[in-house]
């Protein structure tokens, strides 16, 4: 289980980390601080390929605080709360005395009690923060592009590339979004769920049927007595 959750982890700071490498490569050539050459590249020994993964993933760790500050400048401010009062409204037969801070005990619970279930809100979660990191790391390109737009007289392929990164990181900072409330939302209906009892609330029509004489001659009964 917490295998399979650090996996999630892994990629969700590796790959934003090595798109960020590759931003990284790219600004350093536009600068003319060294030169590519895609056949060294591509003849990169295993060693280096993972030490270079490494560094993805440091470079990944070191960008999530960050990229979270640009994330609160798209995200709704209290996007949690709100997600818990949206739960409170549909579901106003459940009392929720759970603040938006102690969402992580909700989740430890569940783990205890469905570890397939608990890693299926982990992914949620770890897709929203990958996504978030893509983001800004698609804003860090921008900003590359522009330079280069620039630098390069204006041309028109730069003006294009750098509203296609902008769009990019617009729609990872949505689609970040969408998960967290996925992550958020499934937690609380889970443990909403863990605490209902099926019997009480869905039952067999005919024998619902067969129950409501005995039921009507038991409030007669009561009614007498």
């Amino acid at each position: 289980m917490s295998i399979q959750i650090g996996l999630y982890d892994f990629f969700a700071y590796t790959l934003p980390g090595v798109l960020l490498v590759a931003a990284l490569i790219y600004a350093g050539a536009s600068l003319s601080l060294f030169q590519l050459n895609f056949q060294q590249l591509n003849e990169l020994s295993t060693p280096i390929t993972l030490i270079g993964i490494g560094i993805s993933y440091i470079l990944g760790m070191l960008l999530e605080p960050i990229a979270k500050r640009w994330y609160r400048l798209i995200q709704p401010k209290g996007r949690t709360k709100e997600i818990f009062k949206e739960f409170k409204a549909l579901h106003p037969n459940f009392v929720v005395n759970v603040r938006p801070e102690e969402a992580g005990l909700m989740r430890a619970y569940i783990k205890q009690k469905n570890l397939e279930l608990a890693l299926d809100i982990e992914k949620n979660g770890a897709t929203s923060k990958m996504l978030r990191n893509f983001s800004f790391v698609f804003l860090i390109l921008t900003l590359i592009l522009m330079l280069n737009w620039f630098s390069h007289s204006f041309q028109i392929l730069y003006l294009v590339a750098l509203c296609f990164t902008t769009f990019l990181s617009f729609v990872a900072a949505y689609e970040s979004t969408k998960f967290d409330r996925w992550f958020h939302y499934l937690t609380l209906e889970s443990i909403a769920a863990f605490s209902l009892e099926p019997s009480e609330h869905v039952m067999i029509k005919d024998f619902l049927t067969a129950q409501q004489p005995d039921q009507a001659m038991l409030r007669t009964k009561n009614k007498i007595e």
